[in-house]
């Protein structure tokens, strides 16, 4: 609790089987020992993504979400801190997650929503869109990503339950 890393969310990028290597954060790919001292203790849980979340396969999707191709799907917008916007992703209905304006890069079931970031659901179609996601609301303190000078972000409440600002 003592180090200024405290909080921290990382991707594991490479590992063996007694050390972890390599680290990515938002500002790219740092090796370990950068982020961590000898003896530090770290809690290591799967990343959540959009496969994870919403489903990966047009069975597992929740809330009349409707799949499609990029002009007649539902969209989730996932933050792109690359090109600071709100980029869109589909569920094509052969159950393919795609980036509606990058489709060449395939599968994006395993993009990272980055646990800080906020989402967007955009229903394109009639009905109700309602989803239900379990686990658990952390108490402790967090670290937030914010951008830098004149750059947007939408965060969501990293503790999961109503709270004030002022209580930050």
């Amino acid at each position: 609790t003592a180090s200024s890393n405290y909080g921290a969310t990382l991707l594991i990028k490479d590992n063996n089987t007694t050390a972890i290597t390599s680290l990515e954060s938002r500002d790219g790919v740092q090796t370990a020992n950068s982020f961590f001292a000898a003896g530090d203790s770290v809690e290591i849980v799967p990343a959540p993504t959009i496969g994870s979340v919403f489903g990966r396969a047009t069975d597992q999707l929740e809330g009349n979400f409707t799949t499609g191709n990029g002009n007649t799907a539902d969209y989730f917008y996932l933050y792109d801190s690359n090109n600071y916007s709100y980029m869109p992703f589909f569920m094509h209905s052969s159950g393919i997650w795609y980036d509606r304006n990058n489709a060449w890069l395939g599968d994006q079931s395993a993009k990272v929503i980055w646990p800080d970031e906020a989402f967007i659901i955009a229903r394109r179609n009639a009905g109700k869109a309602t989803f239900t996601f379990t686990g658990t609301v952390s108490t402790d303190d967090q670290k937030l990503y914010l951008p830098s000078a004149f750059k947007q972000a939408l965060m969501n409440n990293p503790y999961g339950t109503t709270l004030l600002l002022g209580e930050l």
